[in-house]
């Protein structure tokens, strides 16, 4: 059977089997916080409270030196953890063979899979989750450890799965079944947010399903709209250098009102179009549809995902007699499941 998109969530029903593993957006949720969180706070902070408290000398630049080459290794190490996601979350699967009665770790031993007393959701620190099975005498087996706070939901609902397929109670906080995370278990719905027009929120989304997800559709997506920002960029210089250049040269010439209003314009004119396409293909995206743009059909087409095509059959010809009348309903109730099973040619995903 194909493997399941890690995104998808946390347990994964295989014949008689509970296969846990860590989402690959648990890891990349790590790797940015330290890339895009951490690793700027410790390369600025220092150095922004040592400007404030003696704005010269040597020990400003021997601050900001130690402070940028900190951020700096932070940085690197969010950026690694981010490309190791998916190899980190092979190596956490758990296995709950339910035929067999055994636990298969990914590094030890299987152990014993006893009637457990309740299955758990305890919190992990200030920032995060792990799932436990209990038993009777109130001893923990660790499934899963570090689930990131916001993952809360989607921990508690393989906790009641799990809770359901061992005949178990569940206990999971309150606050873990309110947690809200910035990923939409929607497909549709993030191949959108790949495409709004706010910048530091499509991209965001758009390298996660890049990184994170095999969904063809969402992984188009991501892929237009950062070749979209390309565009938009090279657009912006353009425009900088084609109306800036003249009103630069008639700069003394010109009141200063004019000459503001000569590089606002074609700056708004990009703004106003980044905004409309944008729009466009996120509602394209939210109602499941897939939008070459006509303008990047040359470079982002390969990745289109096609529909599936009924292959052609070609009628044969029997060199025996007919078949007998009686076994025509037969054969006609032979055909009926090929012609219910044919792949739809369109439609959304």
């Amino acid at each position: 059977m194909p493997a399941p998109d890690p995104l998808d969530g946390y347990l994964t029903r295989r014949d008689d089997a509970l296969v846990l593993s860590v989402p690959v957006v648990d890891r990349l949720l790590r790797g940015a916080s330290l890339l895009f969180g951490l690793a700027p706070a410790v390369a600025l902070g220092p150095w922004v409270v040592a400007w404030v408290l003696s704005p010269g000398g040597t020990g400003l630049a021997v601050t900001a030196l130690v402070s940028s080459l900190a951020g700096g290794a932070i940085g690197l190490a969010g950026w690694l953890v981010m490309l190791g996601a998916r190899r980190h979350a092979a190596r956490s699967t758990v296995r709950l063979d339910l035929a067999e009665r055994l636990i298969v770790w990914p590094s030890r031993a299987p152990e014993v899979l006893r009637d457990p007393a309740a299955v758990e959701v305890a919190a992990a620190g200030p920032f995060g989750w792990r799932l436990l099975l209990r038993d009777e005498a109130g001893r923990a087996t660790r499934l899963l450890d570090g689930v990131p706070r916001i993952r809360g939901r989607a921990i508690a609902h393989a906790a009641d799965r799990i809770g359901d397929a061992l005949d178990a109670p569940v206990h999971a906080p309150a606050s873990a079944r309110r947690a809200a995370s910035f990923v939409p278990r929607s497909r549709r719905r993030w191949a959108a947010l790949c495409y709004a027009p706010v910048d530091g929120v499509f991209w965001g989304y758009a390298l996660l399903a890049l990184v994170g997800s095999r969904h063809p559709p969402l992984r188009f997506a991501a892929i237009q709209s950062l070749a979209q920002l390309g565009l938009e960029a090279l657009l912006g210089s353009l425009l900088l250098g084609c109306a800036g250049a003249p009103v630069w040269l008639l700069a003394d010439a010109l009141p200063a009102g004019l000459v503001g209003l000569g590089l606002l314009c074609p700056l708004a004119a990009l703004a106003l179009y980044r905004v409309v396409v944008r729009v466009v293909a996120a509602v394209r995206a939210e109602r499941g549809e897939v939008w070459v743009m006509p303008w990047l059909a040359f470079l982002v087409r390969r990745w289109a995902p096609t529909p599936e095509r009924p292959a052609a059959t070609e009628p044969t010809r029997s060199a025996g007699p007919p078949e007998p009348a009686e076994d025509a309903p037969a054969s006609e109730e032979a055909a009926a499941p090929a012609e219910r099973t044919t792949p739809v040619a369109s439609g959304p995903w």
